[in-house]
């Protein structure tokens, strides 16, 4: 899924918002809580673990990009939820001045075996939760700003 948004804040307080476990459970719909596993001198670059506590399930988040403004990527390194293997998200922002910036969030997966066969139902619910996620976002940073 690829959700692109024009959101009106800076590089910089974008990505901030996206790197902070606080503010995910006051703007995506499934996002129940998350918090960091890494200890302090590890968080906020690549190798960071982050545990996401989602209604679809708890995720343990990898981080493989930390470009403070521009990008933030994860993998999934573990997750409870039976319908995928494996998960991952990319967060690419560019700026386009006067305080707003472009996302360009994209998320992939690939589905266990025993529930490719049902995609035909299951993914249109993924596109629906990341689509109304990346429209309460904009929602979320247009109240800050």
């Amino acid at each position: 899924f690829v959700m692109e948004r024009e959101i009106p804040l800076s590089p910089e307080a974008l990505f901030d918002l996206l790197a902070d476990p606080n503010e995910w459970p006051k703007w995506f719909p499934d996002m129940n809580a998350m918090r960091w596993i890494s200890p302090e001198p590890e968080r906020g670059k690549v190798g960071a673990l982050r545990r996401a506590d989602t209604g679809s399930g708890d995720v343990l988040e990898h981080f493989v990009a930390w470009d403070r403004g521009r990008r933030l990527a994860f993998f999934a390194e573990k997750m409870t939820t039976p319908l995928v293997s494996e998960f991952f998200e990319d967060y690419v922002i560019t700026p386009l001045g006067a305080g707003r910036s472009k996302l360009v969030w994209t998320v992939g997966f690939l589905p266990r075996l025993p529930f490719r066969p049902l995609m035909f139902a299951i993914r249109p619910r993924f596109a629906k939760m990341f689509d109304a996620g990346a429209d309460a976002l904009v929602r979320y940073a247009s109240a800050r700003a």
